[in-house]
């Protein structure tokens, strides 16, 4: 595959409730299971001997047949053109991604309509050298170009792990300048046990870090407002364009 080009299929919630199955079926506990040590341990063995991404393996190896270690065949598990960007950090425990998605969809709609375009099964894992020397910026636009929404994964309010991590805050920036609506995704129970007035002050001083930090890295050029706070399942902030 052409490195300049960045890959547009994304993996299923039933594919990501799958991975996470195996992942929690070891002695670890699932908190030491970030999304990084998940595409370590688990998407680049299940990968290794094909040397292609998570879900070009399925779709190339398993377009019939079912995965032996995920029981899902490559429609189950995964969407030819993703229609969801997600953006979250390495350092963030993968059952805390799934957990969110999954929340995001009960509130949402049937988990059949979404596609999620999530780096570690998107993009090739063998060939990140070659591509981290190529010139990425216009391939990830054309990319959020093709998509129809854009979540973004906090771990926490007052200092979420993202606003630390400059390629997710350039994410940031691709999908409002695409114009995609971004929902910041956090667990509720975060905020259960915050009275009234801490419960406004964190979120305030996060939505403060946050904007703060997509105006430095935009210029200046953000021109979005909050428009809904929702709270599901999961705490959902709404930032739309």
């Amino acid at each position: 595959m052409d490195q300049t080009v960045i890959p547009t299929t994304g993996v299923k919630l039933e594919c990501l409730r799958a991975v996470n199955s195996l992942v929690s079926s070891g002695n670890v506990s699932m908190l030491s299971h970030t999304s990084g040590t998940v595409c370590l341990e688990y998407i680049k063995p299940l990968t290794d001997n094909s040397g292609l991404s998570f879900n070009e393996l399925m779709l190339n190896h398993y377009a019939t047949d079912p995965h032996p270690l995920l029981s899902l065949n490559a429609d189950q598990a995964v969407g030819r053109t993703a229609n969801v960007y997600v953006i979250h950090s390495w350092l963030n425990p993968f059952s805390l991604l799934v957990q969110l998605i999954e929340d995001f969809v009960a509130s949402n709609s049937s988990e059949s309509n979404y596609s999620f375009w999530i780096d570690i099964f998107s993009c090739n894992q063998w060939n990140l050298a070659d591509f981290q020397k190529t010139s990425i910026s216009s391939s990830i636009l054309s990319l959020f170009d093709k998509v129809d929404h854009t979540l973004v994964i906090l771990d926490d309010l007052s200092s979420p792990l993202i606003v630390s991590r400059m390629w997710c805050l350039f994410e940031i920036y691709c999908s409002k300048r695409a114009r995609k609506n971004i929902t910041f995704l956090i667990k509720k129970k975060l905020l259960n046990d915050l009275n009234e007035v801490t419960h406004n002050l964190i979120m305030n001083t996060a939505f403060f870090r946050l904007t703060k930090l997509m105006f430095v890295v935009m210029h200046g050029a953000l021109h979005s407002h909050m428009e809904t706070l929702i709270f599901t399942d999961c705490s959902i902030f709404s930032f739309c364009s």
